[in-house]
């Protein structure tokens, strides 16, 4: 197992959108081919942005804990 040395870029794609978030400088979120968003998680993931990308009500709260961002589905939107 390698380890990415310091200054290296790493692109991945990734469909965890809290694990993103928490490993990742930067974001680029993509809606049908084309950039929506594109910066820091606290920019991209975003309540407005993800919720017009995705059409689903979404709750985006920083962990106190870790400092890192939660995104989960509105618990209103379930059946």
């Amino acid at each position: 197992r390698r380890r990415v040395q310091a200054g290296a870029t790493v692109i991945m794609s990734l469909h965890d959108l809290n694990l993103a978030g928490s490993v990742c400088n930067r974001l680029i979120l993509l809606s049908r081919g084309r950039i929506a968003a594109d910066g820091i998680a606290a920019r991209v993931l975003n309540r407005d942005i993800l919720e017009s990308v995705y059409g689903v009500t979404v709750v985006c709260e920083e962990l106190s804990h870790t400092g890192t961002l939660s995104v989960q589905l509105d618990p209103q939107n379930w059946a």
